[in-house]
């Protein structure tokens, strides 16, 4: 072992004995005065692995029959193919990925790359089982949601080709992305139904069309990406380590700063403005250290702006020199350096410079404002009226020249309820979130605007930075000055002419004391207020303009202001704290839910789902604060609340996309689907039923859906508050979800829906149109059972059977509990699956089977391998003993369509004759049996009908 330090130390030295004097006066002079930028200590010098000559070209020559052929052209393409790393090549051949978001967009980046040809949606996929299924099954529920499989709402597919393309990822590395990044409402569904399961393996890849480069290539990368992990290379590597640790702190310091003279030289090299316009070009550092490499090399080396291309020629003298391995081993060196030293360098700027190089920022960063987003753009803008002087002057010089777009945009504006664009427009402050979503709207809705501005702010900061080179920089703001007085005029002038129409079609103006409301509101209240959606913020005041007097808001801001009551002032107040509109409680339970959910993330504590929206307030202004814990009183639930915090990061952003979620309103059918699963109405109080479930919005999602994923805590505590909020008219209304299971009914919930699950798995073959509401209905009827016994003869029903002599119990519920319209869709689908079976054993007692009876055998029959099969012996529900034989496999691909055709003449029955009073039970033997030579048949079939007590004549 004792050659490892011997090595590393004449190695390490030889390395920092190279040119260790300044190259020239300049670099000289600048390092007397340059402030230390060189860490104390580095942990390591440079590991074994690092010097390992990972060069393009030898690359190139190992692996040029087996990379992709993207890859491949472009290393070809390469005139010095020392200027970068095989990671940064492959990398730089699937750049467009990075902005590809469809596989149309993939194909058309890179039209000649086999590996993308076959690429298809997940929708598009044959998959059966897995996460594609679970794609297929999921995907329009998914999108009434306004969610995706993924919580950007990407392409899966493309999610996945960047993973292996861009990133050089395993499937265990795949997978563990996909942990963090899938929906959290279709990763539980899928957990649910693939609980042992991973999200994807290489079949995966391989159904979407994705086909990886070859394994050793991708081997190869990765050992670009991991460095050199030899196992003599990592007892060298341990070795070193050991003799760095060896070495006194101060030898340690010395060393390091031995190794980085040279770049220190290179970094001094620069004038000041050359280092401010490196920094605000956001130059990394591997682009730095491809500019000191050009400055070894005997070249000159200046800082390239990422946006202007400039560049100087290396002297023609100098040849381009490969790289070496004794090169490379200072590469990774250089990056800790540079990127220390950057930020070293900023933070010891003084204040103009500071100022200078935000305004150098500012002037390249517009010159990708083609490219910007609408929200970038308003951004972009905001900062320029907000920033330092040049900086405003430039926005009110561009603002100055777009006299079209700012009469259009002061338009735009009084919409939306901005009645001053000016002061908007002109002020010296950042947009609030509500202004910059207004602007952002603009933007979207008038691109061709967006374009000229561009151009007017590009033309506006050159002629601000002439002014300031020349130094007439004064003049030329009393000029911009004198502009915008003109410009204002002319936009009042213009408000006056464009809005002088009727009271009726003129924007609506909030009474004035609405606005002194909102102004001391928003001023006494502002720590409850500031993380809260402005849409939310919004309704809060449109609803208290429709709903409350004004004795009632003047009463109100007197109480804010702490003025002495007058009065009256308490009954106003009491009314204010008792009074919840049907508007009120639509926002009020949307912003309930929206907090909820991140209060419930910074606490773990599932009895927030619990508190009012007062209450949530509150507690997100004491975590806002940095409080230890949540101490509320509330005084809706009179109780007193003390809540540990685990974490304070309050996700803004997902408050307002939750309150824009929930407050929008669930559709009929699905407030129908929960009154009928859920509850028990009386005659004459479903309307006020439906009235309260709608005040929920699509929170309601979260107690009664069966794609919530959150935790039954959660569910228990927010349908505790729904039970007590309800109104005296309902109140007296069962929900089923307190029957018997009172103490854990989401604990029921869970069984019920796994259930279901395995049911709908076993007998797979029943078309979905039909098991879905089959399956409901089982629900209901499971939570109605207060005895539990129902439920667990259905979960031992979902157990399949591995032959045809094998015993298993079958729950049969009774058909005279159905609805009318579930038990004609019941009779339809048995018709349909006693024609399957009756095709397979030839015997016409089938059609006396009932539902759960035909299922049972069609799956029995459908698993024997050789036919005719052994003679089933059993006792049918009716208490027949029955003998079947199967003389070939039942054949279930017609049977969505034979339901159909049944399912469909018993609709235009039941409108037309059953409606009008002329409905026979004839009727409907005719339609389940129009062969009227099966007498056998039609006593089999009138024989079940009758099992369903249906009022027939």
């Amino acid at each position: 072992m004792k050659i490892y330090p011997l090595s590393i130390y004449t190695n390490y030295k030889r390395f920092n004995t190279e040119n260790s004097k300044p190259e020239n006066k300049i670099v000289e002079n600048n390092l007397k005065n340059k402030t230390n930028l060189i860490p104390n200590t580095y942990m390591y010098p440079l590991l074994f692995g690092a010097r390992v000559d990972k060069g393009l070209e030898r690359f190139y020559e190992a692996n040029k029959d087996r990379m992709p052929l993207t890859v491949s052209e472009y290393i070809e393409n390469l005139d010095d193919k020392s200027s970068v790393s095989p990671l940064e090549a492959h990398k730089k051949a699937f750049e467009l990925l990075e902005i590809s978001q469809t596989i149309d967009d993939i194909k058309s980046a890179y039209p000649n790359e086999p590996l993308f040809r076959d690429l298809i949606n997940p929708g598009e996929s044959r998959a059966t089982r897995g996460i594609l299924n679970s794609v297929k099954e999921n995907e329009e529920l998914l999108a009434l949601g306004n969610q995706g499989v993924l919580k950007d709402k990407s392409n899966l597919t493309v999610y996945l080709v960047k993973k292996v393309f861009l990133e050089n990822k395993t499937i265990e590395e795949i997978n563990a992305d996909l942990e963090k990044d899938l929906d959290d409402d279709f990763k539980a569904d899928f957990k649910f139904k693939n609980e042992k399961s991973q999200y994807i393996y290489t079949s995966t890849l391989s159904s979407l069309g994705i086909k990886p480069p070859k394994p050793e290539y991708r081997q190869s990368l990765r050992y670009t990406l991991d460095g050199y992990s030899d196992a003599i290379g990592e007892k060298i590597s341990a070795g070193q380590r050991a003799f760095w640790d060896s070495m006194p702190p101060e030898e340690r310091t010395a060393r390091n700063k031995k190794s980085v003279e040279k770049f220190e030289n290179w970094w001094y090299s620069h004038t000041k403005n050359e280092i401010l316009d490196m920094i605000a070009a956001q130059t990394t550092a591997l682009e730095m250290l491809n500019d000191f490499k050009k400055f070894q090399r005997g070249g000159t080396s200046k800082p390239k702006s990422k946006s202007v291309q400039q560049e100087n020629p290396v002297s023609e003298t100098s040849k381009p020199v490969k790289t070496g391995s004794d090169k490379l081993s200072r590469d990774e060196l250089f990056i800790k350096w540079a990127t220390n030293n950057l930020k070293l360098y900023v933070e010891n700027l003084s204040e103009a410079e500071k100022d200078t190089l935000h305004i150098k920022r500012m002037q390249r960063l517009v010159t990708r404002w083609e490219q910007m987003s609408p929200e970038a753009r308003t951004d972009y803008i905001s900062k320029l009226k907000s920033g330092s002087e040049p900086l405003r002057y430039t926005m009110i010089d561009a603002w100055n020249h777009s006299t079209d777009l700012i009469k259009d945009l002061s338009v735009h504006l009084r919409q939306n309820q901005i009645y001053k664009p000016s002061d908007l427009l002109y002020s010296t402050e950042a947009f609030s979130s509500f202004q910059s979503r207004v602007m952002t709207e603009f933007w979207e809705q008038h691109p061709h605007y967006t374009d000229l501005l561009g151009k007017t702010i590009i033309n506006s900061q050159k002629k601000v930075q002439a002014a300031i080179s020349n130094g007439t920089f004064e003049e030329l703001k009393k000029q911009i000055m004198r502009d915008k007085n003109q410009r204002v005029k002319e936009l009042d002038k213009f408000k006056q002419n464009a809005f002088a129409v009727s009271d009726d079609s003129r924007p609506h103006v909030k009474p004035d004391y609405i606005l002194e409301l909102k102004n001391v509101y928003t001023k006494v209240l502002a720590g409850q207020l500031k993380n809260l959606p402005q849409e939310y913020i919004d309704d809060y005041f449109n609803v208290i303009e429709k709903d409350f007097s004004r004795e009632q808001v003047e009463a109100w801001i007197r109480n804010l202001n702490g003025e002495p009551a007058l009065d009256g002032d308490y009954e106003l107040l009491t009314q204010i704290s008792k009074t919840e509109s049907n508007d009120g409680a639509k926002i009020n339970r949307a912003i309930e839910a929206a907090l909820a959910d991140v209060i419930y993330k910074c606490t773990g504590d599932a009895v927030v789902y619990k508190l009012s929206h007062s209450d949530l307030k509150v507690s997100l202004a004491q975590i806002a604060r940095g409080e230890n814990c949540i101490d509320i009183i509330s005084h809706k639930l009179k109780e007193r609340f003390s809540i540990p915090i685990k974490n304070r990061a309050i996700d803004q952003k997902r408050i307002a996309m939750l309150y824009h979620q929930y407050k929008q309103p669930l559709d009929e059918k699905e407030l129908e689907f929960i009154v009928t699963d859920y509850f028990f109405p009386s005659f004459g109080a479903i309307d006020n039923l439906m009235d309260y479930l709608a005040t929920y919005g699509r929170s309601l999602n979260i107690i009664f859906s069966e794609k919530s994923s959150y935790p039954k805590e959660v569910k228990q505590a927010m349908f505790e508050k729904f039970m007590d909020n309800r109104p005296d008219e309902i109140s007296e209304i069962p929900c089923l979800l307190t029957f018997g299971a009172a103490n854990d009914p989401f604990g029921r919930e869970e069984k019920i829906k796994k259930a279901k699950y395995m049911f709908a798995k076993r007998f797979n073959f029943v078309p979905q149109i039909y098991m879905d509401r089959y399956l409901r209905e089982i629900g209901s009827l499971a939570r109605m059972d207060i005895s539990g016994t129902m439920l667990e003869d259905f979960v031992t029903a979902t157990q399949r059977r591995s032959d045809i002599n094998s015993s298993a119990k079958l729950a049969i519920f009774k058909k005279n509990k159905l609805r009318a319209t579930d038990a004609l869709r019941t009779l339809a689908i048995e018709e349909a699956l006693a024609d399957v079976l009756y095709e397979a054993t030839g015997n016409i007692d089938v059609y006396k089977l009932e539902f759960e009876e035909l299922c049972d055998n069609i799956e029995l029959f459908s698993s024997v391998k050789k036919f005719p099969s052994s003679t089933r012996y059993f006792t049918a529900q009716n208490g027949e003993a029955m003998e079947l034989s199967a003389k070939k496999r039942p054949n279930t691909a017609n049977l969505r369509q034979k339901y159909l055709d049944y399912i469909n003449e018993i609709v235009d029955w039941s409108n037309t004759d059953v409606k009008e009073g002329r409905g026979t039970f004839e009727d409907l033997l005719f339609i389940l049996n129009p062969d009227e030579n099966m007498p056998q048949k039609d006593e089999a079939v009138s024989q079940r009908i009758k099992l369903y007590n249906l009022n027939l004549k």
